[in-house]
């Protein structure tokens, strides 16, 4: 996917889990591009493998994919997780990443529940009410470990 992002190309998934056949689009970031994206003014989530992370460091757990109509709705019930002046949710950005110990099964599961949830909440309201991306990742950015503690020295 990476190098698909390379060529200035989107990623399409197609895969077909119960009788069902579902079509996904994702992104991932360009190896070789020294770019660095901004996603400001977005519901970020992270899931890892088959787990919805919630919250930061010292706070951070980890819910089963199932929690994701919980999640949404948490963030839907706040003002300031919509779009300035519109009746529209601001767009989730969903960090995603599987192990590669992971058979794919879990990988078309969890993408099966992110699509099922937002067509569900976009079918209530309207089709762009809560837009989302999945942005693809090829490591698991909720095990980056924060910032050394600045240290403060004085002159006397």
């Amino acid at each position: 996917m990476g190098q698909i992002t390379c060529e200035g190309k989107v990623s399409g998934l197609r895969f077909e889990l119960s009788d069902t056949i579902y079509n996904v689009t994702g992104f991932s970031d360009c190896s070789n591009s020294g770019e660095i994206g901004c996603y400001f003014r977005r519901n970020v989530m992270s899931i890892r493998n088959d787990s919805l992370i919630i919250g930061y460091r010292k706070d951070k757990n980890e819910k089963p994919i199932s929690y994701l109509k919980t999640e949404l709705n948490k963030i839907m019930a706040k003002t300031y997780n919509f779009k300035y002046n519109e009746n529209k949710v601001k767009p989730a950005l969903i960090y995603f990443y599987v192990d590669d110990k992971y058979p794919i099964s879990t990988t078309k599961r969890v993408l099966k529940e992110i699509a099922k949830q937002f067509s569900t909440i976009n079918s209530k309201n309207s089709p762009d009410y809560f837009k989302y991306n999945i942005l693809f990742k090829s490591f698991d950015i909720t095990k980056i470990p924060p910032p050394p503690p600045k240290s403060i020295e004085f002159d006397n």
